[in-house]
This record gives structure tokens, sequence and C-alpha cells, in this order.
């Protein structure tokens, strides 16, 4: 059984999540004390954007990367690429619930969170092919 195919990593059901994460560290035989000091969590921040159609956005399995339109993940990395060395990652995704993009940036600082939110939210509505 291959955990990719049972959790998402990156926004995945956090109950199936939890539960895969307590079968890997028993079989690892890691305590969760342990287990937390090998994480240390970042300034974060997840976001909507209202696009006008929100189904031409594709992502990957892992909702990481977008497939289509194959110009847009192009955008995001080129902003992310200005932050190197600061751990920062973004990703979008259409919402399975509502008529948004939903945008999750994560990097070393809040600053840097807002910045890169900024640019990207900037960059997707200026998109003429979603907008």
């Amino acid at each position: 059984m291959c955990i990719r195919d049972r959790a998402n990593q990156a926004t995945g059901d956090a109950i199936s999540n939890l539960l895969m994460c307590e079968v890997c560290l028993n079989v690892l035989n890691i305590l969760p004390a342990a287990w937390s000091a090998f994480y240390t969590d970042l300034p974060s921040q997840m976001s909507k954007i209202h696009v006008k159609d929100k189904s031409l956005i594709k992502t990957t399995y892992d909702e990481t990367k977008v497939v289509s339109p194959p110009h847009l993940q192009g955008l995001i990395d080129e902003i992310i690429a200005k932050f190197s060395g600061q751990q920062a990652r973004a990703f979008i995704r259409p919402s399975g619930t509502e008529d948004v993009v939903r945008l999750y940036v994560e990097a070393s600082t809040p600053a840097t969170v807002k910045t890169i939110a900024s640019e990207i939210t900037a960059a997707i509505l200026a998109d003429k092919t979603i907008n």
C-alpha cells in the first residue's frame, strides 16, 4: 500500500492523514514527541481568489502543481523563485465547494508569505485565460 494513494499531503483529509502518521510512527517505533521535533511550522496563508471559470484550472493528483492552463504554474514558479532561500512554496487549486480558486502560501516569514500571496493573486486576476 502506497501512502500517497491513501492521504493527500497537500490538502488531504486531516483524520486520514493523522491515522497514516500513527501507522508510520508505530512501524518506525518513533514516539510522537520525537516525531514532533522533526518539524518546524512555517508561517502560511490560505486565501480565496474569485475567478471567472475555476473549472479551467486542473492540477496534478496531489494538487500541488497546475497542469492546465499550462502557463499558470510557470507564473507561480517565477514568483516563488524570487524568494529562494526563504523556504517558500505556493500552490492553487479549484475549490470543490465554492466558485473560487484556493491559494496556499508558505514561507519563512509572515511578510514573505503576504508578498507572495499578493503577487500570485495579482497574476491570477490578470490572467485572461481564466478571467
